[in-house]
């Protein structure tokens, strides 16, 4: 089970209800710190494949990433664990480099 099949089921966005926000903020933290290679955290962000048509499924899964990539910067990336050298830091590039397919990172 991939980490984004459970997380697809909160509705990411502004309408959040705060103990989902928080409940998210503590998992992907966790996550975060628990693995010492950073593929291994990337690994638990990958795609899954459902049973939906290619076309709907990837259109799905971008605005799915679109919005979780948008919780990392916002919420985490201003996370006192975020140390340079660190190995939150560490998943947390790697991690946000695999989602983000557009270059949106450099806008925040």
């Amino acid at each position: 089970l991939k980490l984004m099949t459970v997380i697809k089921a909160l509705e990411i966005d502004e309408d959040m209800e705060e103990a989902g926000m928080i409940f998210l903020t503590i998992l992907l933290s966790d996550i975060m710190e628990y693995y010492d290679d950073p593929n291994q955290a990337k690994a638990q962000f990958a795609s899954s494949q459902g049973r939906k048509s290619k076309e709907d499924q990837v259109d799905q899964e971008e605005g799915f990433r679109a919005s979780l990539l948008v919780f990392l910067l916002e919420t985490l990336k201003a996370s006192p664990k975020n140390k340079k050298g660190s190995k939150f830091r560490k998943n947390f590039k790697a991690v946000v480099k695999s989602l983000d397919t557009d270059g949106f990172e450099n806008m925040f």
